[in-house]
């Protein structure tokens, strides 16, 4: 056990802090062992909120890819609430129910990342050969099969960009021409896709709705509503699950006709 011991009052003798001590007092009985890190905001309190946090956190965009260390003082307090186990680059923070944080031991004795880990490593934009040892072979051909649709189906439309969004999130790989197209999440042993529906998005896949999975239908029912749109982060587990994402973004971007190339792409003309 971990117990993050906080005092928020200015007052050394106040009733709260008689309180949270006999409450850390109570919890050492039952676990011993225990490791504590007390934190006094009375003492110490925390600086004011900068600006860059506060965009950080304006749209799932901005958490996606924040300005460079405008999480750094956020993931260092969340760090005082993890186990010193835990080490750099993890935290506390409630996770999805469907991601599994159990680690896995190899047969040489050492231990797998948890499924569902993001690529943190700043030193460099991971390569298309990093990725597939990250992900895993049957992601890996997801994620040929679904950059391959995207160059075929959009040619010269899209130009994709790494982005790096901190310890917890991790690279992922942007599709954006003028608007967000979808982003690419590799984790650990499995592929995501990030597709944001913005209004005339979401009217096409209501009047499409009964023609859609229950699964994806239930996932977009339940996906909060931004200024942006709708932001459905879809798991490519099946060949299945990858069609779908294909049809979705088609909905979201018919593919150029002929008549109108991509960007980059010279319009062919009539001889005179």
């Amino acid at each position: 056990m971990h117990i993050l011991h906080i005092d928020s009052s200015p007052r050394r003798e106040s009733h709260s802090r008689r309180l949270s001590a006999a409450i850390v007092e109570r919890l050492l009985e039952v676990a011993p062992g225990a490791s504590i890190h007390r934190r006094d905001l009375g003492a110490q309190p925390l600086p004011h909120t900068l600006p860059d946090y506060a965009v950080a956190l304006s749209t799932p965009a901005t958490l996606a890819a924040p300005p460079e260390g405008s999480l750094d003082e956020s993931e260092r307090l969340i760090q005082e609430g993890a186990p010193p186990s835990c080490g750099p680059g993890h935290s506390m923070k409630a996770r999805s129910p469907t991601m599994s944080r159990t680690k896995t031991k190899t047969a040489a004795g050492g231990t797998l990342p948890p499924i569902g880990s993001r690529i943190t490593d700043t030193s460099v934009a991971p390569d298309d050969r990093a990725v597939r040892r990250w992900i895993g072979p049957e992601a890996s051909g997801h994620w040929t099969a679904l950059r391959r649709w995207i160059d075929a189906t959009y040619p010269g439309v899209f130009e994709p960009e790494w982005l790096y969004g901190g310890k917890n999130r991790g690279w992922t790989l942007r599709y954006r021409q003028g608007r967000a197209f979808c982003t690419l999440v590799p984790e650990y042993g499995r592929l995501s896709a990030v597709v944001v529906l913005g209004r005339a998005e979401r009217e096409k896949f209501e009047a499409r709705r009964y023609a859609w999975r229950p699964s994806l239908v239930q996932l977009y029912d339940e996906a909060r509503a931004y200024i942006d749109g709708k932001w459905l982060a879809l798991t490519i587990a099946s060949t299945d699950d990858l069609h779908e994402v294909m049809e979705l973004l088609a909905m979201k971007r018919p593919a150029p006709s002929p008549g109108h190339p991509g960007p980059g792409k010279p319009r062919k003309t009539a001889a005179r």
